[in-house]
């Protein structure tokens, strides 16, 4: 986990890495999007603390990998401070679990 105070625009950050097993990450995953869905989102791991206030439109990209010895997923959320300028769109995105 890393957090910093930048010099540039008072900036913040927060990181974390970790193994976790599936139901982990799903408690994790539900939590961040009760946070989006209310409009608060509080990241803290050890003494520090990150409080985010997402709004209004939110940018949402899904990356994935699978390779032969190691895949991925990153998914990341993101939204400007300010009013949104930029409209980007796709075709809609479908996500369902996978059969084994």
């Amino acid at each position: 986990m890393h957090m910093s105070d930048g010099t540039a625009k008072n900036k913040k950050t927060f990181k974390h890495e970790s193994l976790q097993d599936g139901k982990s990450i799903e408690a994790y995953l539900h939590a961040i999007a009760e946070g989006l869905a209310a409009g608060r989102l509080c990241l803290a791991a050890d003494d520090r603390e990150l409080e985010l206030e997402p709004h209004d439109l939110l940018r949402f990209r899904v990356d994935a990998r699978r390779g032969s010895y190691r895949s991925g997923l990153v998914i990341r959320v993101s939204w400007r401070e300010d009013s949104p300028t930029d409209d980007l769109q796709h075709g809609a995105l479908r996500v369902r679990p996978g059969s084994k």
